[in-house]
């Protein structure tokens, strides 16, 4: 869906400039595609950041355009690690923060934090170690909050979060 903003943008000749965020715990996990993102970004405009400079280059952007794992019917978003900080820092410095998610990642669930995710099935979390106090856990995804979203793109165009909300719904008590 990103790319597809991305090169719609392109094909209007606006000009934009793409900061990738590279992700240390993406990198890790067997299913994450890095270097197909990278070869897709390949005509455009790009640089990598790792997620620790973010707060570095937050004031050269004029908007935080990321994609969706999944999203809860309140518009919460589930997506990779690191997700949730860059929205903060977003809110913070009043920039944008805009979710690319077809309506097929809506699920019929309200989230409202992290605890949500771990009882979600599917999503994965990691025991690394464990000892007789606490475990380590290894997360993949994390939750960020319908209040640090200002849009959402979806198959119907720019929808704001209640809105989106509204249609996700919908869409869900249409299917069987």
């Amino acid at each position: 869906t990103i790319n597809f903003i991305l090169k719609h943008f392109q094909a209007k000749r606006i000009e934009f400039r793409v900061i990738f965020v590279e992700s240390v715990i993406q990198n890790r996990d067997p299913n994450y595609q890095y270097q197909q993102h990278l070869n897709e970004l390949q005509s455009l405009d790009y640089q990598v950041i790792s997620e620790g400079a973010v707060l570095q280059v937050i004031q050269q952007v004029d908007m935080i355009l990321v994609g969706a794992e999944m999203m809860s019917v309140n518009c919460g978003l589930v997506n990779s690690i690191g997700t949730a900080q860059i929205a903060e820092i977003a809110h913070l410095f009043g920039k944008k923060l805009v979710i690319a998610c077809q309506f097929f990642k809506f699920v019929e669930k309200t989230m409202f934090s992290d605890k949500d995710i771990e009882e979600y099935d599917g999503v994965q979390v990691q025991i690394v170690r464990e000892t007789p106090i606490n475990k380590v856990l290894q997360k993949y995804y994390d939750f960020t909050s319908p209040s640090r979203i200002d849009l959402v793109v979806t198959e119907l165009g720019a929808l704001s979060v209640v809105q989106t909300s509204d249609m996700a719904t919908l869409s869900m008590a249409r299917q069987p």
